[in-house]
């Protein structure tokens, strides 16, 4: 598999509520949760010590012997374990350091979904390649070792979002393709996996695949795997993405980023659920189960030729739509005590919380970003914060300017001070505002709503008694 590949291999570990997951994942440590690495190379273990020692207590072996004797000693959180060491291979260890129950996360330089998807069956709960990303990892560890309830950022009781959960459950133990659509940072993601984990391929693998992330000339080789000899450099053959998720789920995000060729090829595997690997002249038969995601509108890339239309049809049986987060302002307190949980996991700084001050001010805010701006502004006021009270002093500075009118609406708004009452300069700004959504919606109502930050049904009241004609 392509170093260039964003793929990630997810099985059996819950991403929200009510889904069950290993016992040891659940718990809330009172001190530094304990992670041991087993790997022989003593630059990465170095380096891990270093970026990590700060959030957890770390235990290493550069053995598979030593390993399981640290194991006989301590009784670590999470286990991360190489898949080459010089007295084994890590996969045939596995069994032995599963019998713990400890999770156990796979590492390996080699990238090679063969062993990744030997290593879950063996008991992994995941598989990473090397090198990574010490941010990244951080963040991910974090995800494993916290709270469910603070896990997962999908969380709120407004009606839309309850919507939502409920078309989960009513689909996911259905087999039909799924089609989730939203603004970036809405958590497509979060919903493809809670899709997986309650359906009955909760035990299988999921992979999950950024279409945008992989190079055209490598994309056909990466999801449908290639023989031995069929290009330059294929020494042996490899399964590709399709074959990686066998009796599992294939989460492709981004789906709207895919070459028009790959989308006919990708049509036809959907539909026979078989194909030929590059070079190969042996049909390859999987049972995956397909969930796309997009942030963009599909229909305007079929108009623009750039996304065919059966493939559309094809991946959309079934439709979820997540509403942004200016659409469900009511769930922000939510989100944010989620999220501070979380945050102050891994800043070992439990009793975070927002005031009141700051909640007025975020409820105002627009989020362009969504939940993932929301999480990174939290992020960013706790970094800057020694109370766990976050005010308004800590808030970022585009929260604190206040949001500059076009100049035309400036200019009206000047003009509009010399004459007129109160109400006439109310009416008249309002209506301009209207108008400029309408203009900027193409006049699609429900979309110059959105923007507006109101129902149809209130814009349309207005319109009519602003007199502006639909």
């Amino acid at each position: 598999m392509s170093e260039h590949a964003k793929v990630v291999l997810f099985v059996g570990i819950t991403s929200s509520v009510g889904i069950k997951r290993p016992a040891s994942l659940w718990i809330r440590m009172s001190s530094k949760p304990t992670i041991l690495i087993i790997d022989d190379e003593q630059v990465l273990l170095d380096l891990c010590k270093l970026h990590l020692s700060a959030e957890y207590d770390l235990l290493t072996a550069t053995s598979g012997s030593s390993g399981l004797g640290l194991l006989a000693e301590k009784k670590p959180n999470l286990i991360l374990l190489d898949l080459y060491l010089p007295d084994c291979l890590g996969n045939d260890l596995l069994p032995r350091l599963k019998q713990s129950g400890i999770p156990l996360v796979v590492l390996s330089g080699a990238g090679s979904i063969e062993h990744a998807v030997d290593s879950i069956k063996k008991g992994a709960i995941d598989f990473i390649c090397k090198p990574f990303d010490f941010d990244g990892l951080k963040k991910y560890l974090s995800d494993l070792l916290i709270m469910p309830s603070a896990q997962s950022s999908f969380v709120g009781e407004s009606p839309k979002i309850t919507e939502v959960k409920n078309t989960i459950k009513l689909i996911a133990s259905k087999v039909t393709t799924v089609l989730i659509s939203g603004e970036s940072g809405t958590g497509k993601d979060l919903i493809a996996k809670e899709i997986h984990l309650r359906s009955s391929r909760a035990s299988a693998p999921f992979v999950a695949v950024n279409c945008a992330a992989i190079p055209d000339n490598l994309i056909e080789a990466e999801f449908f795997g290639y023989a031995k000899g069929s290009f330059t450099g294929a020494e042996k053959g490899q399964i590709g993405f399709f074959q990686a998720a066998n009796g599992g789920t294939l989460f492709l995000d981004e789906i709207g980023e895919l070459p028009l060729a790959l989308q006919a090829k990708l049509l036809r595997a959907l539909q026979d659920q078989e194909f030929y690997p590059v070079g190969s002249r042996e049909l390859a038969k999987v049972d995956v189960r397909i969930i796309a995601a997009t942030n963009k509108n599909l229909k305007d890339l079929i108009a623009q030729k750039k996304f065919r239309e059966d493939l559309y049809y094809r991946i959309n049986v079934f439709q979820i739509d997540i509403p942004p987060l200016r659409q469900r302002m009511s769930d922000l307190p939510l989100l944010c005590e989620s999220l501070l949980r979380k945050i102050g996991y891994r800043y070992s700084r439990p009793n975070l919380k927002c005031l009141n001050e700051v909640l007025e001010v975020f409820v105002n805010y627009d989020w362009p970003g969504n939940v993932r701006e929301l999480e990174h502004t939290l992020e960013s006021m706790v970094a800057m914060s020694e109370s766990d009270q976050l005010s308004f002093k800590e808030l970022p500075a585009r929260f604190k300017t206040p949001p500059r009118l076009s100049s035309a609406i400036e200019v009206k708004l000047e003009s509009s001070f010399k004459v007129g009452s109160l109400s006439d300069i109310s009416a008249n700004l309002e209506r301009d505002l209207i108008l400029n959504a309408l203009k900027e919606s193409n006049f699609v109502q429900t979309r110059a709503a959105e923007k507006l930050g109101i129902s149809r049904r209130i814009l349309r009241y207005k319109m009519s008694k602003l007199g502006i004609q639909p």
